[in-house]
């Protein structure tokens, strides 16, 4: 952990300096007009940015068997987040920097104990994928440079977040960070080319992937190197998404393997209130899936009004029930933690919906006011599944769901959120398996700032 850190810190020491440096010029600096010009622009197109988070948590879980499946307290907290992005302008309009890291600790933590410690809350910092003691800590999630590499294309190298093609990133409230770059290009019909390669991820809740390289099996893992090419665009009512990936060397403890991952989204705007969308994310792991396993999602949205909206939503989970994992994962690798993919459908409803053969519905009505308030109440049932391998597999299950949110309006603390969310998880598990049934209750506090 120590090595990560230090490389981390030297880097973000170094561009600090190198923000700080230029920022002491002025007119009368003898190299001349053109450099005050250029530092003026690094400085006065910067933006200084961050939020303040609370969030406070009950989640029960069963996780006995069918006969014995008592809902028990698992996570029980209230973590904070104090979250600082330092965003750049171009010097000498192709230059910049992107610095980023977040304040973060438990004010209490009575989640479910190992060996003496709390369970990992995914907010605050772990010591392990598992646990954590919840003290104050500081990480840094971005040390980057950026170039503008004319007037259509862009780059940025060091330490970043994921967002091209089949590589997404775990989020907390902080972004996960891979080491590497990324490069994109704009046509003139709009279409974008990007490219992402990265040799190292860290989740938002661990300070170094070693942290969890001596846990469990489930989350051991590595890699020498994932990358993806993503094209996004439109063509009249039609967008697109689109994405394929490579990871190298993935070694789950039982030697290495490449897997290949892929993205197909699709959207069409029937008109300006109804639209339709595909959704596929896949991955070809030999070892995790017996090959290809995939996400297929069909989507409805619905603006009735500038008050309400509705969406339905169908999922299909692609898997061999034989597959080691016995449950699909969507990301370019299997494991927690590892990183994440660029899959869209996600319900806020405690299950993943991806048993084998899973076919999965959620509907949702939001109401909002217009001033400030906005209510969600979501539905979700999903059946049809084969039995897997996992300690447990569901013949079915259901959810409901709701939110209730305010967004300040006015004040000192306009566009402060507070939001209020809810679930309860029924499952009929296969004889013997656990049946998982879950509750949860939480309340977050999201207040964003500027500095300017």
């Amino acid at each position: 952990m120590e090595s990560k850190f230090f490389k981390v810190s030297a880097l973000t020491a170094a561009m600090l300096g190198a923000v700080a440096m230029p920022a002491m010029a002025n007119t009368e600096n003898a190299v001349g007009d053109g450099y005050v010009e250029a530092v003026d622009s690094f400085i006065h197109d910067a933006a200084f940015t961050g939020a303040a988070v609370v969030d406070t948590r009950y989640r029960g879980r069963g996780n006995g068997a069918a006969a014995d499946d008592d809902i028990k307290s698992r996570l029980n907290y209230s973590a904070y987040n104090v979250l600082l992005n330092f965003n750049s302008g171009y010097a000498d309009d192709w230059l910049g920097v992107d610095l980023g890291g977040f304040f973060s600790g438990d004010l209490y933590n009575d989640s479910a104990l190992f060996d003496g410690e709390t369970l990992c809350n995914e907010i605050s910092m772990c010591q392990t994928g598992d646990q954590t003691n919840g003290d104050f800590d500081f990480k840094v999630t971005t040390a980057a440079l950026k170039f503008k590499l004319g007037e259509n294309a862009n780059a940025q190298a060091g330490f970043i977040q994921g967002g091209v093609g089949t590589i997404g990133n775990n989020w907390s409230f902080a972004p996960g960070t891979y080491r590497g770059f990324k490069a994109s290009t704009t046509f003139g019909n709009g279409m974008t080319l990007a490219y992402m390669g990265a040799d190292e991820y860290t989740p938002p809740w661990l300070q170094s992937f070693d942290d969890a390289s001596d846990n469990a099996g489930w989350y051991k893992q590595d890699f020498s190197y994932i990358h993806s090419v993503g094209l996004t665009g439109s063509a009249g009512a039609l967008s697109y998404n689109l994405g394929v990936g490579q990871a190298l060397d993935v070694d789950y403890g039982n030697g290495e393997q490449d897997n290949m991952s892929y993205k197909v989204n699709a959207r069409y705007a029937i008109n300006d209130a109804i639209s339709i969308a595909y959704d596929m994310y896949g991955v070809n792991d030999d070892e995790m899936y017996n090959g290809f396993a995939a996400h297929h999602g069909l989507v409805l949205d619905y603006a009735i009004n500038d008050n309400w909206a509705f969406t339905s939503q169908v999922q299909y989970t692609q898997l061999d029930a034989d597959s080691a994992l016995g449950e699909f994962a969507p990301r370019t690798m299997a494991r927690y933690g590892s990183n994440n993919g660029t899959w869209s459908l996600w319900w806020d409803a405690l299950s993943d919906w991806n048993m084998p053969g899973e076919v999965a519905w959620y509907n949702r009505i939001t109401h909002n006011t217009g001033t400030g308030w906005t209510f969600n109440l979501g539905a979700g049932y999903g059946g049809g599944a084969e039995e897997s391998k996992a300690g447990f597999s569901y013949k079915s299950e259901w959810a409901v769901n709701g939110d209730v949110m305010y967004k300040v309006q006015s004040g000192a603390l306009k566009d402060t959120l507070f939001k209020l969310h809810a679930t309860t998880l029924t499952r009929d598990a296969y004889a013997g398996k656990e049946e998982r049934n879950e509750q949860d209750v939480r309340f977050m506090v999201i207040a964003p700032f500027s500095f300017f």
